[in-house]
């Protein structure tokens, strides 16, 4: 590696023999820097400026349309049924089918059942309660937690609940210390 003096001396010598042999050195003024351009200064290309559709699209799609006759159809099925109904009796899927009902503001018919399956209650049986009300007892009998016996016997804590309170069952609480019931 050659020192700083050293290469600066190197090159004052060849600058020095440069000007001998009859050469020039002429110095130009300093360039002044020119900033880049911020926002837009310059006005857009008419030629690249993006032409945007008029029909409103969604989700990058177009909006669908849908024939005459069809929605026709949907209105004068939707009289007398419900949308799930005519979504089945089209072979369309309930989603299509509300679809066309908002777009061209087509009231369907209430569905039975608000659309559900089955929505009935379930009918209590005396006889099970009464099998599971001596379950319950067997529980209480060989000293088992609420907690355990609700997870042994399978049942919601809403049914082990009732059938305590209809059938008048006191189940024992557990005492802080383990081990420790009430005689």
């Amino acid at each position: 590696m050659i020192s700083l003096e050293a290469q600066s001396a190197i090159i004052n010598a060849q600058t020095e023999e440069f000007l001998r042999l009859g050469g020039h050195i002429s110095s130009s003024p300093p360039a002044k820097p020119v900033p880049r351009p911020y926002g837009r200064q310059t006005p857009i290309d008419p030629s690249t400026k993006l032409v945007r559709s008029t029909q409103k699209v969604r989700r990058g799609r177009a909006l669908r349309t849908h024939s005459t006759e069809l929605i026709d159809q949907i209105e004068e099925m939707a009289k007398t049924m419900s949308c799930p109904e005519v979504a089945k009796a089209l072979n369309m899927t309930y989603d299509q089918v509300q679809y066309i009902g908002t777009r061209h503001a087509i009231d369907f018919q209430k569905a039975e059942n608000a659309g559900q399956k089955n929505i009935s209650r379930a009918e209590i049986s005396e006889e099970s309660d009464l099998r599971d009300v001596e379950r319950i007892k067997a529980c209480i009998e060989i000293r088992v937690s609420i907690r355990q016996a609700l997870k042994h016997l399978g049942f919601s804590s809403t049914k082990f609940y009732r059938l305590l309170k209809t059938y008048q069952v006191e189940y024992p609480l557990m005492a802080r210390k383990v081990g420790k019931w009430p005689e």
